[in-house]
């Protein structure tokens, strides 16, 4: 049902991405998914990102738990880098999530929240090591055009002077954002996606 021996082969392909949202609902095929996806990995030795959209929603599954703590352990020394990216604050008081940070990946990226420095939110930040001004700072910073990051060499805000034309392209996350990306592929093709979505976005 998930996958078969029909499959194509994605070993020409820039990027593969896997939609699981209504996997995660179905929890008894995880582990075997799971299983497929690490075997279909190219250990070529070219610089290769693995990225985990709402992390969260993974660790809550014990195989895909296993199978990042393997891959921390075997994917640094085959030039991968693995990213686990979150949107809520609240995912960072996970136990396992703050394990998976604070022992695995030296380098974060935090976006602007002007509810960082709220009782309620404070202690998520807290957890990752940072001092009280620089929660103020991330409280601060401006949503699209700002991001704090914390690094083993240090940790700044940093201002992203991103032209009307990134916006439109890198920031268009919402819902109908999405309806209206495949309502355009679907008229004009992937080709000329991009000119088209610019005059969506009235650029």
């Amino acid at each position: 049902r998930f996958y078969d021996a029909g499959l194509a082969s994605t070993d020409d392909h820039l990027a593969e991405a896997y939609e699981l949202q209504g996997l995660l609902s179905t929890p008894r095929v995880v582990p075997g998914v799971v299983s497929v996806l690490a075997h279909r990995r190219q250990l070529t030795g070219a610089a290769t990102i693995l990225m985990l959209h709402e992390a969260s929603r993974y660790l809550k599954f014990p195989s895909f738990v296993k199978q990042i703590d393997e891959d921390l352990r075997l994917l640094r020394d085959k030039n991968w880098s693995l990213w686990l990216e979150t949107q809520d604050a609240d995912d960072l008081t996970d136990t396992t999530i703050q394990r998976l940070l604070l022992n695995n990946c030296p380098t974060r990226f935090l976006l602007p929240n002007p509810q960082a420095n709220t009782p309620a939110i404070r202690s998520a930040y807290e957890a990752l090591g940072l001092r009280q001004a620089a929660i103020e700072q991330i409280a601060q910073l401006t949503p699209k055009r700002d991001l704090y990051v914390q690094c083993p060499e240090g940790e700044a805000a940093i201002h992203l002077p991103l032209v009307p034309e990134a916006i439109a392209i890198c920031g268009a996350s919402r819902p109908e954002d999405h309806a209206a990306m495949d309502r355009i592929l679907d008229q004009h093709g992937p080709n000329n996606f991009a000119i088209h979505w610019l005059e969506y976005k009235g650029l």
